[in-house]
C-alpha cells in the first residue's frame, strides 16, 4: 500500500533527524545524571534549534502523506495550520513545565512534586481535547480516513518530541 509505505518512511525520517540532533547536543550523560543544571544550560538552545528544524520536517512528513484532491487540500491545509499553532502553544507549556521542574529538582519539595504533575495532566488533557476537536472537525470537513491518518502521524510525531525534550532530564529524587 503506497500511503503506508510513505508514513513508515516519514516516520523514519524524523526518527533519525531527531537521533541525529541528540547525538550534536547531548552533553555527557555524567554531567545530566549529577545535575539539572548543565541540561537547562543547553536546553534553551537545544530547543531553538530543535523546533526550527523539527516544525520544518513536520510539515514535509504531512505533505508528503497527504496528497489530496483539491477540494479537500484547501479544507484540510487551514485546519493544519490552526492545529499547529494551539499545538505550539500547548508545547510551550510543556517546556515551561520542564524548566520549573529544573529549577526546582534539586531541593522538590512534596507540594512542588504534586504541583508540577497536575500542571502535567492538565497539559496532557489539553492536548487530548485538542486532538478530539480537530479529529472531529477534520472528519467532519474531510474525512473520516484522512482525520485518523493525521491523528496517527501526529501522535508519533509527538511522541518523539516528548521523547527527544525529556531524554536529558534527570529523574527526581
Amino acid at each position: 500500500m503506497p500511503g503506508r509505505m510513505r508514513v513508515i518512511s516519514a516516520s523514519n525520517y524524523i526518527f533519525t533527524a531527531i537521533v541525529c540532533a541528540t547525538l550534536l547536543f547531548s552533553e555527557s550523560a555524567d554531567s545530566q545524571i549529577i545535575s539539572a543544571r548543565p541540561v537547562l544550560g543547553s536546553y534553551d538552545n537545544e530547543l531553538k534549534l530543535l523546533r526550527i528544524n523539527v516544525r520544518a520536517e513536520v510539515r514535509e512528513i504531512m505533505r508528503s502523506n497527504f496528497i489530496l484532491p483539491k477540494e479537500e487540500a484547501e479544507v484540510f491545509w487551514p485546519l493544519y495550520v490552526e492545529y499547529e499553532a494551539e499545538s505550539s502553544r500547548l508545547w510551550d507549556g510543556r517546556v515551561e513545565l520542564i524548566r520549573e521542574y529544573g529549577r526546582k529538582w534539586a531541593q522538590m519539595s512534596e507540594k512542588d512534586a504534586q504541583g508540577l504533575m497536575d500542571r502535567l495532566f492538565e497539559l496532557d488533557d489539553k492536548r487530548t481535547k485538542l486532538r478530539r476537536r480537530y479529529f472531529r472537525r477534520i472528519r467532519r470537513e474531510v474525512s473520516a480516513t484522512v482525520a485518523l491518518r493525521f491523528m496517527q502521524i501526529d501522535r508519533r510525531i509527538n511522541n518523539l518530541i516528548e521523547i527527544q525534550l525529556t531524554k536529558d532530564i534527570p529523574l527526581a529524587k
